[in-house]
């Protein structure tokens, strides 16, 4: 990527060349010297003119207000009646909005929270349990996909 009087302009492997039109700053820091959190190639060394537009993306950062709001504690979502939203909540709701892209609020009201209770046709377990089952094969294996509550699991 390079900067010109007439703006950024981005060469590809090829060679060829056009003007940038979108830059993805997913993983930027304006306080770490590296290009993203998530790659390892260019760390604080990013090709060509990268530093100038980190820079100058990092200054507006700080120009609107950056230190002030990361001090500003995010209060955790939670259901009406308290009750903590977590990962598997999260999860969860993705397969209802798959198949209910309408789906209101998952935090207002109870009903995400009956869905959540209630079993698949055929399953023996609620949504909630099955969801947590299916990112941990090893407790699904070690209680028998929820059959036996006395299994014990080891973990290192």
């Amino acid at each position: 990527m390079t900067r010109s009087d007439a703006g950024w302009r981005v060469t590809f492997i090829d060679g060829s060349q056009s003007d940038l039109t979108f830059f993805h700053f997913s993983g930027y820091s304006a306080t770490a010297d590296i290009l993203s959190k998530h790659e390892t190639r260019f760390r604080n060394r990013p090709p060509g003119d990268t530093r100038q537009l980190l820079d100058r993306y990092s200054d507006d950062l700080v120009a609107s207000g950056l230190h002030a709001l990361a001090q500003q504690p995010i209060a955790a979502p939670r259901f009406e009646n308290g009750a903590a939203w977590d990962p598997i909540c999260r999860m969860l709701y993705r397969s209802v909005l798959a198949a209910d892209p309408d789906f209101a609020d998952p935090l207002q009201g109870d009903a995400f929270l009956r869905i959540a209770a209630r079993s698949e046709a055929g399953d023996h377990l609620p949504r909630y349990l099955r969801t947590i089952l299916k990112q941990r094969p090893d407790v699904a294996h070690a209680f028998d996909d929820g059959r036996n509550s006395s299994a014990s699991i080891w973990t290192c």
